[in-house]
């Protein structure tokens, strides 16, 4: 996602700082909530991906020699993965919102 963009579409004021020290807040908010986003992944996975799966294999639906399994666990893992990546960006951004108005309040 280009951070940069959407601070300029949602912080119009501060037009003032320049792009490099906006880069630097982003990095920090990458770094800062890292751990927080791997602990996500995980629990998109845990959560989301896991059970719908051996709820499948339990169940009968699906065996694991039908090309349907497959495609079935290809679908849930990609929707986990969407939402750990939605929740990642959504923590991020909050990181970002935070560092900007810690700047805003720095600058005035």
């Amino acid at each position: 996602m280009d951070y940069l963009r959407w601070i300029r579409n949602n912080f119009t004021k501060i037009e003032l700082i320049d792009d490099r020290i906006l880069h630097e807040v982003i990095t920090e908010a990458k770094a800062d909530s890292a751990t927080l986003n791997e602990l996500c992944k995980a629990l998109g996975v845990l959560f989301i991906v896991v059970p719908f799966n051996v709820y499948l294999a339990v169940s009968g639906l699906l065996s694991y020699d039908n090309l349907s399994f497959w495609l079935v666990m290809l679908i849930t893992a990609m929707i986990g993965v969407g939402v750990s990546l939605y929740i990642e960006q959504k923590i991020i951004k909050r990181k970002i919102a935070q560092s900007i108005s810690k700047l805003k309040l720095a600058g005035d």
